[in-house]
């Protein structure tokens, strides 16, 4: 995995640089001025990578990746009638598109490879879970502390694995490209829950700013049970919590800055301060610039 920066690509793995193993590596980073070089701002971020995916523990039952691969084309061989194992080395996407190596089909299977994996293996006696792969037993994709059990919960909102490959082949799921939604859940008719077509990741409301800015990164929304998750939320406001104070980037709020600016910033003579941060505040004719044109429920 590597992970860009600027114009370059800084290679990330789950080894430290003491030789430790930690899927969870951090990246600070500083902002400074283009002109005289002053740091603006610095914080940092969790860089998720795993090494952890092991299809070992079904196939070969070996730690030697040779041994594993041979017997998975081994198998797909006696299942599909190809000649894999004595056509090596094989790239799967090859035949199975994948959009998350780049691909915008199925491939020259006619079966995407989330398709073909996720149906082939839900009609085994003996299913492997979803952390099984997703990308460990160890990593564990899923770590938000609400949306999270021991399993993951990962069907609660993809689907099981029958779900997953049915949803594919009739069309209504491009794997990688077409996501849970958190409207599933959380249909509460506030503003801009409901992304449309755009996937979390990729959303922006209230200025620009990304949904991850204030609530966490897809899997480790916020609070994380992994404490690094976790960082820019206690920098800012003290508390592992989606942030919501909006003096984090507005000094003329909640205490910041002159009582007048409050005031100017924030209704004016009006008292509508009150309502920005208790809810339901929707007299304002520009509401839409507000975070979620503040419909939020009570934190």
């Amino acid at each position: 995995m590597s992970m860009i920066w600027g114009h370059h690509r800084i290679p990330v793995t789950p080894i430290n640089d003491g030789n430790t193993w930690n899927p969870y590596q951090m990246i600070e980073v500083i902002a400074k001025d283009g002109s005289t070089g002053a740091i603006l701002a610095r914080t940092r971020t969790t860089i998720p990578t795993s090494d952890e995916i092991n299809c070992g523990k079904c196939h070969g039952n070996s730690t030697d990746q040779s041994v594993v691969f041979n017997d998975i084309l081994a198998k797909h061989d006696a299942h599909n009638g190809t000649t894999l194992l004595s056509s090596k080395p094989v790239l799967c996407a090859q035949c199975h598109g994948s959009p998350a190596l780049g691909s915008s089909g199925a491939g020259s299977s006619g079966k995407y490879l989330s398709q073909a994996i996720h149906g082939f293996h839900s009609g085994l006696a003996t299913k492997p879970a979803c952390y099984d792969c997703h990308p460990g037993a160890v990593t564990q994709c899923n770590r938000s502390t609400k949306h999270t059990a021991v399993d993951g919960n990962c069907i609660n909102c993809h689907g099981t694995l029958a779900a997953v490959a049915a949803t594919i082949d009739l069309g209504s799921r491009v794997p990688w490209v077409n996501e849970p939604k958190c409207v599933t859940c959380h249909n509460t008719g506030v503003a801009q829950v409901d992304t449309g077509t755009t996937l979390y990741r990729n959303s922006m409301g209230h200025g620009g700013l990304f949904c991850t800015a204030c609530h966490g990164s897809p899997h480790a929304m916020t609070p994380s049970g992994q404490a690094t998750d976790n960082y820019q939320s206690i920098q800012y406001q003290g508390k592992a919590m989606a942030l919501g104070d909006c003096r984090i980037c507005h000094n003329t709020s909640r205490g910041g800055g002159s009582a007048a600016a409050f005031a100017n910033e924030h209704g004016g003579a009006n008292h509508a301060a009150c309502a920005i941060c208790h809810t339901g505040f929707t007299n304002a004719s520009n509401t839409a610039n507000w975070p979620h044109q503040f419909q939020w429920k009570s934190r």
